[in-house]
């Protein structure tokens, strides 16, 4: 095979693997600072083998993810906007967040992943500021935002929404996840389009009704569970004298000693709601909880 058949081949994949791409051509900025090579995780590849599968069957993909605190989400889901930005034209996407500083964060990232791309012959952005990215050649664009309401959609189709902390937008005004999915989803196109919702979970917001809308036959919402004990960062070596219920729960989850330290730690410093919250074992205890500061859980109202 020829250099340039080779090379042809190799854009022929980057074009079908995202994954294939972004560990080709990203780099990410890891937690001591420096510039690294993006290796997905086993969370990371899960939510990109979801997306692709869902464009195969079901021509777009709404994913609801629910998870542990710290997973690299948000990372993988800025790795996958630009792929789809580079490699398709006249792509529309937006970064959604509950307050300025975390969308100005995600634009921060976006540029160090950038840097990879445009040095192996993929066009550069022709406006890079807090506000937006754009590339005019190929008539994409990445425009991060705050959530603002009913009027969010208007005037352009969106071909990719990551929102992120969704749970957090009501924050700003009561209602505001409703106004603003409810402006959105008209701006998305039938085809081709990607719409993942993600957040540390606050007990029975808007993660609980998408969640629930996914349990629905025919729902075109699909939800991921990523539970915080298979990340192998979260351990920790104090020994706590373990209460009834931290038993119960290691044995529960087959968890390790490193593990039920991990969270016995954060739920003594903050709380067993708050780490059921931030941490949770499953689903259920994600929406068992309505807040920090609540006496009775929901499931067992429910009971």
């Amino acid at each position: 095979m020829t250099k340039r058949n080779q090379l042809g081949s190799l854009v022929a994949r980057m074009f079908q693997d995202p994954i294939a791409w972004m560990e080709c051509c990203l780099k990410i900025r890891s937690k001591t600072g420096n510039l690294i090579p993006f290796r997905l995780n086993n969370f990371q590849r899960q939510l990109v083998n979801a997306v692709m599968e869902d464009l195969t069957t079901k021509g777009r993909s709404f994913l609801v993810v629910l998870k542990g605190r710290q997973l690299g989400v948000s990372t993988v889901c800025r790795g996958l906007m630009l792929w789809r930005a580079l490699h398709r034209n006249g792509q529309q996407c937006t970064i959604v967040a509950h307050e300025l500083g975390l969308v100005r964060q995600n634009i921060s990232m976006l540029r160090d992943m950038l840097e990879m791309p445009v040095a192996m012959g993929y066009p550069s952005p022709d406006v890079m500021s807090d506000s937006r990215i754009l590339w005019y050649k190929i008539g994409s664009s990445i425009l991060p935002r705050v959530p603002a309401g009913k009027s969010e959609g208007r005037g352009m189709p969106i071909n990719f929404v990551h929102a992120t902390e969704v749970d957090f937008y009501d924050s700003i005004q009561d209602g505001t996840w409703e106004r603003f999915v409810g402006g959105l989803l008209p701006a998305i196109p039938k085809k081709g389009s990607i719409f993942i919702v993600e957040s540390t979970c606050q007990g029975r917001k808007a993660l609980y009704d998408l969640y629930t809308k996914s349990l629905a036959p025919n729902s075109e919402w699909r939800h991921l569970f990523f539970p915080w004990y298979e990340e192998e960062q979260y351990i920790s070596d104090n020994r706590n004298e373990l209460s009834g219920n931290e038993l119960a729960l290691r044995k529960k989850y087959n968890l390790t000693d490193g593990q039920i330290n991990f969270w016995a730690d954060f739920s003594r410093q903050c709380g067993e709601l708050m780490a059921l919250r931030e941490y949770p074992f499953c689903i259920e205890d994600a929406f068992a909880v309505s807040g920090s500061k609540s006496l009775i859980t929901a499931r067992l109202v429910e009971q």
